[in-house]
């Protein structure tokens, strides 16, 4: 909603999520929010996802899904949204996800259609290699960030991609306060 709001009265912002959690949302619900806000906004959408912070949060939002792992959902729910967001008539099967026929329109402006990947471990920067046109870190050591976005080209050339095409978006902290 917030989105949406700040779309219908801007022009030249992108408007962004960071970081919705998927594992605990309709990966098809998602998919035509994010694709028509993409088109209302003349294709000024990016979409972050992840696999949320505690696992303690999914469990509370989701019990029925205890025994399953945030990630596996998570890669899922990416399979299934760039399905849905590319496709014509869109079916899935998955362990945890499905459905079938699904004639989704509009279909986002963006195309590839921006999605990042957040999170910092290594699972999560092969989940942006596989899937995503960025990763979205949070705050790590300089030192560590360097490492890993040489694994993200890695990982991403080892997916059959161009690495180019995954941006690292590494998310800052400033603070600006009198000094003593």
């Amino acid at each position: 909603m917030t989105l949406a709001t700040v779309g219908a009265h801007t022009s030249r912002v992108r408007l962004g999520t960071a970081v919705l959690m998927v594992p605990v949302r309709d990966p098809v619900l998602v998919a035509k929010q994010i694709s028509t806000l993409d088109r209302f906004s003349k294709g000024r959408v990016t979409l972050a996802v992840g696999i949320g912070a505690y696992r303690e949060e999914f469990l509370a939002n989701c019990p029925r899904l205890s025994k399953a792992r945030r990630g596996d959902l998570l890669d899922e729910s990416l399979e299934a949204i760039r399905i849905l967001l590319t496709m014509r008539d869109a079916s899935y099967e998955g362990n945890h996800i499905s459905f079938k026929d699904i004639a989704m329109r509009p279909k986002p402006v963006q195309d590839p259609f921006p999605i990042y990947v957040g999170g910092h471990n290594i699972e999560v920067i092969k989940r942006a290699a596989r899937y995503g046109q960025g990763w979205l870190p949070g705050w790590r050591p300089f030192d560590q960030i360097k490492e890993r976005v040489g694994l993200l080209r890695q990982f991403t050339e080892e997916a059959g991609r161009e690495p180019s095409e995954v941006e690292a978006a590494v998310q800052l902290t400033l603070v600006v306060g009198k000094t003593l």
